[in-house]
């Protein structure tokens, strides 16, 4: 694997998924601070199918890329970011919100797939910070990207958020970054909305 080649390891996987609303998905090794390895450019994938398959797929051979080395390492930390359309769905985006949604089930499967396999390795103890697998779902979020949207339409948007107003990245990565940690490592299989209840 050319990332642990490199680097000798990573400890978080920092999957998100196309260009429908969001960036390119990276892989980040362990460290202070993290070292971008690797960008991958779904642009290509961002209707019908292959979104579809993109959002989910991706996630998951990039998961099972991971898992492999982080067992054989006995720690790691898989963090997916999905969508608060995974949650909630959206007109006209039944693929994207059914891609996104997909993300849960992986999430949580994984999770318990970690653990068993990190028990059948002789890795797993009580003072380990094990290996953890959850899923964060951003709601509306300042970017570059939402930039674009009319003021008019943001307004509406912001409307319907009981907050008030859209997200900020640094509190996107805020949660990302508490996952991450060694000190969360009783948290695992879970999805973490944030989205100033975006999803009521």
């Amino acid at each position: 694997m050319r990332v642990v080649a490199q680097f000798g390891y990573f400890l978080l996987e920092f999957p998100s998924d196309g260009r429908a609303y969001f960036r390119h998905p990276l892989v980040h090794t362990g460290g202070d601070p993290c070292h971008v390895v690797a960008e991958f450019d779904f642009a290509i994938a961002t209707k019908g199918r292959h979104l579809f398959i993109v959002g989910t797929s991706g996630a998951f051979f990039l998961s099972q890329a991971a898992l492999a080395h982080m067992v054989e390492r006995g720690t790691g930390r898989i963090v997916n970011v999905s969508t608060v359309v995974g949650e909630t769905g959206n007109i006209g985006q039944a693929n994207y919100a059914a891609s996104e949604s997909g993300l849960f089930g992986l999430t949580k499967t994984l999770a318990k797939e970690a653990a068993f396999q990190l028990a059948r390795s002789g890795k797993r103890s009580d003072d380990s910070i094990g290996i953890t697998v959850n899923t964060v779902t951003p709601g509306l979020v300042t970017t570059d990207m939402t930039a674009a949207i009319p003021e008019k339409v943001m307004h509406a948007l912001t409307g319907r958020i009981p907050v008030g107003r859209a997200g900020r990245p640094e509190e996107i990565a805020r949660v990302v970054h508490f996952l991450a940690a060694d000190a969360s490592s009783y948290i695992t299989g879970q999805v973490w909305s944030v989205n100033g209840r975006m999803d009521m």
